[in-house]
């Protein structure tokens, strides 16, 4: 759940989390929760270089942190903080599939600037089918770059 390109300050996502963490326990069958975050999002910094990383941080600013808020609020619920995933992504994008994706760590720059939605797709599709190898993770991805 997101607010599109709209970066004005909002709690759609912190909102639909709260709701989710607070009807999901109805469902004993769940055996876990993936969330789609962002770079930039709770430690995580965005890393571009010669300060354009904190241009970006906070020109989304408030986007980042109602990310940081839905996050927390699956890790903060005693049902679901081992069973949730947590997946930031570099800026999302459409139409240029790598087949992979690199993880990388909160405070490093990332070995590139976007994630497509095809990949991460696919990325979220192998936790499921592998039950949630990454269960009470945060994990920053970004998509390779293509070799032209």
């Amino acid at each position: 759940v997101g607010n599109g390109e709209n970066v004005k300050k909002n709690n759609i996502r912190e909102e639909s989390a709260k709701a989710l963490v607070e009807v999901l326990p109805k469902y004993p069958r769940i055996r876990g929760v993936i969330v789609v975050s962002s770079t930039g999002a709770g430690t995580s910094k965005i890393i571009v270089g010669m300060g354009i990383g904190k241009l970006i941080s906070h020109h989304l600013r408030h986007v980042l942190h109602d990310h940081t808020q839905q996050e927390n609020a699956f890790f903060s619920s005693k049902d679901f903080k081992d069973r949730t995933v947590v997946v930031r992504a570099t800026a999302l994008t459409d139409d240029k599939p790598t087949g992979k994706l690199i993880e990388f760590g909160d405070t490093v720059k990332s070995p590139t600037i976007k994630t497509d939605r095809a990949d991460l797709a696919a990325w979220i599709t192998n936790q499921v089918v592998n039950d949630l190898p990454s269960a009470g993770k945060i994990v920053n991805v970004t998509s390779v770059k293509n070799k032209k």
